[in-house]
């Protein structure tokens, strides 16, 4: 499984507060370092699945502690989700998660998806991806040099839907970078 894997956007709540999204983003990274899945705050009837499983949040990843050696989150209020970038490379066993939330009007959880990797996945290696990540710049963009938001959406949705295509419909290569398990296409 890739630990770079992007996650479409599905309808969900008409928007919500940057707030409301950081604080969902920071109780979600506090509760995989403690362990304790029942301190994220899921709607009656929540949605979690991890690698494309649906399964119980307390039989999860979620279930145990993680030494985090790196967290980075992104927020979008149009679609009230969040998508946030666990590391624990030198947890005794290491993890890189990427974990996408949906949240209601009341700032609960009303979907949440993880991709797990660890040994075993293909190009896992979370030290390898510590690295890469931590170096990687994720500020924000200039006004004047960003795409629409539609633009990048149908982006993210062809490389989703051609995934494993060679002939990728989507700017995959040089000049772009990715980043997935210890493989990073960009030049530094």
């Amino acid at each position: 499984m890739s630990s770079g894997a992007v996650f479409a956007a599905s309808a969900s709540a008409a928007g919500c507060s940057r707030e409301t999204l950081t604080k969902l983003a920071d109780t979600y990274v506090k509760a995989q370092a403690d362990g304790k899945p029942s301190a994220v705050p899921l709607a009656k009837g929540a949605y979690y699945g991890e690698n494309d499983v649906t399964m119980d949040v307390a039989k999860g990843v979620l279930a145990g502690p993680l030494k985090i050696d790196f967290t980075r989150s992104f927020y979008d209020t149009t679609q009230c989700a969040a998508f946030t970038e666990v590391v624990a490379a030198t947890d005794p066993h290491p993890y890189v998660i990427h974990t996408r939330m949906e949240a209601s009007e009341n700032g609960a959880v009303s979907r949440m998806e993880s991709v797990v990797a660890d040994a075993g996945d293909w190009a896992f290696g979370a030290t390898e991806y510590l690295n890469f990540t931590k170096a990687e710049n994720w500020g924000e963009i200039p006004a004047n040099k960003r795409d629409t938001r539609a633009a990048i959406q149908a982006a993210a949705e062809a490389y989703i839907n051609n995934w494993g295509d060679p002939k990728l419909p989507v700017p995959h290569g040089t000049p772009c970078a990715r980043l997935e398990g210890r493989i990073y296409t960009g030049t530094r």
